[in-house]
């Protein structure tokens, strides 16, 4: 992973920090304060054709490609975390301008489901509900493990106006699935 721009602060700060995380994992991040050393790194590992014109590439912007992943329409795409504590509750709001119309995913690999609802603040009309769990399985040794997942939840939510994405644990992780991650829900939002 390579992060460029990265605020002087947090330079000095990933110093301390890289001592902190497994070395074999530290020595795949590599921060770049300095905008020019970071796109030379970057040209050192990926080929030119590859890279966005937007950081020195020949390929094509980051925004035309949005825009060609969307099918031509322009729009943009919004990516929040959320953490619900067990047996707890999260709400997440979000505002459509007139004749914006939201796709929304969530991703996880909590082992314990979450029950989301996404409505029409002003209005309360339900666009979306979904429960959501991660893959939990067993491999062939016995060891315990969750995949990640993607499912849509809301397609119907169109502006004006103001929106909220309420989740709720479930509680219903078992207790040889403790160790596994739980809680945790990627929201993404792609606005057209």
């Amino acid at each position: 992973m390579i992060i460029l721009n990265a605020p002087a602060f947090f330079a000095v700060s990933w110093g301390i920090i890289r001592k902190l995380i497994d070395p074999r994992t530290a020595k795949r991040i590599q921060l770049f304060s300095n905008e020019s050393k970071g796109l030379s790194r970057v040209m050192e590992l990926i080929d030119k054709s590859q890279v966005p014109s937007d950081y020195g590439g020949s390929n094509t912007s980051v925004d035309n490609a949005i825009m060609q992943a969307s099918g031509g329409q322009e729009g943009r795409q919004e990516v929040d975390m959320l953490s619900v504590q067990k047996r707890g509750m999260v709400t997440h709001s979000f505002e459509l301008k007139k004749g914006e119309r939201a796709i929304i995913q969530l991703h996880t690999r909590s082992a314990s489901s979450a029950k989301f609802i996404c409505s029409n603040e002003e209005t309360a009309e339900k666009v979306g509900e979904l429960e959501i769990r991660g893959a939990v399985s067993t491999n062939s040794e016995g060891v315990l493990s969750s995949a990640p997942i993607c499912r849509e939840i809301a397609m119907g939510a169109s502006g004006p106006g103001m929106f909220v994405l309420e989740g709720q644990d479930l509680d219903d992780a078992s207790k040889d699935q403790g160790s596994l991650s739980r809680g945790y829900f990627l929201v993404e939002k792609q606005i057209l």
